[in-house]
């Protein structure tokens, strides 16, 4: 086990991740799944050593994002759910630190969206609803912002999309919303 006494920082943080990734690349979610636990482990010490550290704060809210895909992958929803909200947090505050850095507005509406698959998965449909709204508000404001961005017109799209699939799972009209036409507009206009 590495510690993080023993180690920088980043080699920390790419030793496990990239551990967690092959042992997830090749199925062995279980071990995945200790890897990624194992490099959270390591980034809550150095991010507590150094809680002003942003990087450190990103990276651990990455590791819990990959911690919840791959509960998720097992079925466990219930500890997929509590690992996403645990990485929405950090992310939530980032966003709050400086609301113009567009990296971590992009990072707080994937995680709004992860917790909403999640959530779609338990069948709490009303609450995913919810979450992928919160996710959807910040991607249509990315996605005014700079309209030539392939990246985050992309992540409006889904946004809309999984929106759209939950009204339909709920039986709800699409009110206004029209989001089949608005989602066409915006992959016509990224080239697809």
């Amino acid at each position: 086990m590495i510690k993080p006494t023993q180690c920088g920082s980043a080699i920390c943080r790419s030793a496990t991740t990239g551990s967690a990734t092959w042992q997830r690349a090749q199925g062995d979610l279980a071990s995945a799944l200790s890897s990624y636990k194992e490099g959270v482990e390591i980034r809550e010490k150095l991010a507590a050593r150094d809680p002003v550290n942003t990087e450190l704060q990103r990276d651990l809210s990455v590791s819990y994002e990959r911690i919840g895909d791959v509960q998720s992958a097992q079925g466990d929803l219930v500890s997929a759910l509590s690992s996403c909200k645990e990485g929405l947090k950090i992310r939530d505050k980032l966003a709050k630190r400086d609301p113009a850095n567009t990296v971590w507005q992009r990072d707080l509406s994937v995680s709004y969206n992860k917790i909403g698959d999640v959530q779609t998965a338990q069948g709490d449909l009303a609450s995913a609803l919810s979450s992928y709204k919160e996710g959807l508000e910040i991607a249509q404001k990315l996605a005014v912002r700079d309209p030539a961005n392939t990246e985050w017109k992309t992540d409006l799209v889904i946004s809309l999309s999984r929106v759209a699939i939950v009204l339909e799972q709920q039986g709800e009209p699409q009110k206004n919303a029209k989001p089949e036409s608005t989602t066409s507009e915006h992959w016509r206009s990224c080239g697809r």
